[in-house]
Formats: C-alpha cells, sequence, structure tokens
C-alpha cells in the first residue's frame, strides 16, 4: 500500500541503532583509557591495541609527523597475525624503531588534511611509498589523519600485513572517530610534556643561578681563595652533571692545580707537570686566547695534551679560561675571535665526563663560564 515501507527498513535502522551504539560504547571506553594517562607512549601502546580489536585488523601503526621535514616518522604500532614469518616480523621490528624509513609522500600530509581518511588499494603502487610498503609488507592500508584544530599531528595506519582486502564504511567510519579521539589525547600528551620540559629548565636555571651564588657569596666576603675555588668547582661538577672537576691557575705560563675533586692529592699551588706550559697544550691555548670554552674528547687531543690529562685522570673534557679583565660573551662552541686585548687568561677550569657521547649543551658553557667569572674575581682580589 502506498506509503507502506519496505518490511527489511525496520531491520536496517535496527542494525544501523545496534552498529551506532557499539560505536558509542568503544569511543566512550577509548577515551577513558587515553585519558588514564599523559604518557605519550602509553597512549599510543593503548590506542594501537585497543584498534586492531575493534576495527577487525592485524596491525594499527601511528606514524608522527615532522613538520620540519614535512615527512610522518614510524613511532608506534601493535600486531597481531598469524600468516607472516616470524624472522620477517622481527627484522620490520627493528627498523621501524632503529632504521631510517619514514613516509616522504609530499603529497600526504595535504590529502590527509582535506579529507582526514585515505584508502590506498596497494601502497606498491605508489613510488613515494613503495620502501615503506616493502620494508613493512604493507599493501591494502588505510590511512587515518590525526589532526587536531587544522594541524596535522600525524596519522594511523590500518592493515593485514602482506594482504590485499577491503575495509567497509563502518570499519571507515569508526577508524575515523578514533582518529579524533587519538588526536586529542596526542595533543594532551605533548602538551604536559612541553610543560614538564618547560617546568624543568625552570628548575635547571634556578639551580644554577643559586650555584652561582653560592660562589659569588664567598667571594664577595673575601675568603681565602682555597675555599672559593673548592666551592666552585663542587659546584661545577655538580651542576654539569660531570664526573670530576680541576680548578688551575697560570704562573709564567706553568700550570698549578688550585683545587679539585678528582682522587688527586697534589697540594695547592704545586706545579701539576712541570714541563707542561700552555705552549704544551693547544686547545688550552686556543681557549686561553678567544676567552670561550671549548669541549675536546679523548680523540681529538694532540700528543702533547695526552699526557697531561691523564696524569688528572681525563677523558673529555670542558676547558673554561679564566678571564680577568674586559667583557665576558657566552658562546656555545669554540671561539675563533681573540679575547679583549684588556682579558687576560689566569687559569682554567677543567671538567671531566666519561662518556665518550657526551657533549654539553649552550646552557652548560654558560653556566660554566659564570662560574669561571667569580673564580677570575677572587684569583685577582
Amino acid at each position: 500500500m502506498l506509503g507502506e515501507r519496505p518490511p527489511f527498513t525496520n531491520d536496517q535502522e535496527h542494525q544501523r541503532l545496534v552498529t551506532a551504539l557499539r560505536e558509542s560504547e568503544i569511543l566512550r571506553e577509548l577515551a577513558e583509557l587515553l585519558a588514564s594517562s599523559l604518557d605519550l607512549k602509553n597512549i599510543l601502546h593503548a590506542l594501537t591495541k585497543r584498534t586492531i580489536e575493534v576495527c577487525e585488523v592485524e596491525r594499527c601503526s601511528v606514524w608522527l609527523f615532522d613538520d620540519t621535514r614535512n615527512v610522518f616518522l614510524p613511532t608506534a604500532y601493535y600486531l597481531s597475525t598469524e600468516h607472516v614469518d616470524r624472522k620477517k616480523i622481527t627484522a620490520a621490528d627493528h627498523l621501524w624503531y632503529h632504521g631510517s624509513i619514514f613516509f616522504d609522500d609530499p603529497h600526504l600530509p595535504r590529502l590527509l588534511q582535506e579529507k582526514g581518511l585515505l584508502l590506498v588499494k596497494d601502497l606498491l603502487n605508489n613510488p613515494k611509498a613503495r620502501k615503506v610498503a616493502e620494508t613493512f609488507l604493507v599493501r591494502s592500508v588505510l590511512l587515518i589523519a590525526l589532526k587536531r584544530e587544522d594541524r596535522i599531528l600525524g596519522m594511523m595506519s590500518l592493515d593485514d600485513p602482506a594482504q590485499i582486502r577491503d575495509f567497509s564504511q563502518e570499519q571507515q567510519q569508526l577508524a575515523r572517530a578514533i582518529g579524533q579521539q587519538a588526536a586529542l589525547a596526542i595533543d594532551n600528551a605533548r602538551l604536559y610534556q612541553q610543560a614538564q620540559a618547560e617546568r624543568t629548565r625552570a628548575e635547571r636555571l634556578i639551580e644554577r643561578a643559586r650555584a652561582i651564588y653560592q660562589v659569588a657569596l664567598p667571594v664577595n666576603s673575601g675568603e681565602d681563595l682555597s675555599v672559593v675555588l673548592k666551592i666552585a668547582t663542587q659546584h661545577l661538577v655538580r651542576g654539569l652533571n660531570a664526573d670530576s672537576g680541576e680548578i688551575m691557575l697560570i704562573n709564567s705560563q706553568t700550570l698549578y692545580l688550585a683545587n679539585s675533586t678528582g682522587p688527586q692529592q697534589t697540594h695547592f699551588n704545586e706545579p701539576l707537570i712541570t714541563a707542561t706550559t700552555l705552549q704544551d697544550l693547544p686547545d688550552c691555548q686556543k681557549a686561553a686566547t678567544t676567552g670561550s670554552p671549548l669541549f675536546l674528547n679523548i680523540h681529538q687531543m694532540t700528543e702533547s695534551e695526552q699526557p697531561f690529562f691523564q696524569k688528572l685522570g681525563f677523558d673529555n673534557v670542558m676547558i673554561v679560561p679564566l678571564m680577568a679583565g674586559g667583557d665576558r660573551s657566552i658562546t656555545s662552541t669554540p671561539g675563533t675571535q681573540p679575547a679583549s686585548s684588556s682579558s687576560q687568561c689566569i687559569g682554567f677550569a677543567f671538567v671531566n665526563y666519561r662518556d665518550s657521547t657526551y657533549h654539553p649543551t649552550k646552557g652548560q658553557f654558560a653556566f660554566a663560564q659564570d662560574i669561571a667569572a667569580q673564580c677570575a674575581l677572587a684569583v685577582k682580589k
């Protein structure tokens, strides 16, 4: 009769309602799961694991966007499959976390920004992504934008390794909704990380300012030089997360040990190595000439420098000149310009690191120079 609905319509509406309720429940559970942590690693693990379950795929991967290079970097994934050889999985896993493979299709960020979701029938057919497809065994893949306030944070990819397959409309809709939840959680985690980093930086600056003050206090109160230099050395080592340190003064181009935190028991004002002068230590001479600190690892030491630093028990050394007179400028790298003609190097602070891979930051160089400036004032008093 006119106006009657086909009998199957109610079934379709019922199924749509059931699907909508299931999706709503899944998203509610996922939102609670993602909100339970502000640690990005934990968030991505929970996201990828839960997504393969609800979207009925074997792998979920997250690629975060590096806007400086305009590429998507592999960040996290979860895999549950029975049909891929374990050796291939292990090899791909190693490359995922330790390799340099990434999505560098220049059109991908724009497409995800515009569409929010891309269904790729076979990634091997995309020349720009073929390396990703071959390395990680990606064929049919669903790419979902992780977007927050029109900013691409990354993308989520869903696939069955090495398989050509379809993704239903329900899967695509659910994946898109999960991507929105994930983008919010990722953005919040990053904001939290930034806030924590700023807090840590502020605390570090406060600690350094306090250390400089604690060195300046005995300088201004006229404490004995040995006391001042001992305090300064302790703050240098502690403030720079170093292993040991020495402050040495120059007399007639010969270095004298003023204070140390190392095992040496050389007496104050006793020549450390009587035959060693600044001319035998070209890097020290460079620091003295420029008035700027530098960092020297064990492989960069000249033959004439090696015995000197070995006697100190030093491996990788920050060399900070104690400059008296003139203005000090803060630099983070070895200086190339000579220091002011009114400046004179009267000694050095040496800070030792055992870790050969370590290199001080610009802030650490600046802190060391501030401490060295107080030491120079104490020497000249």
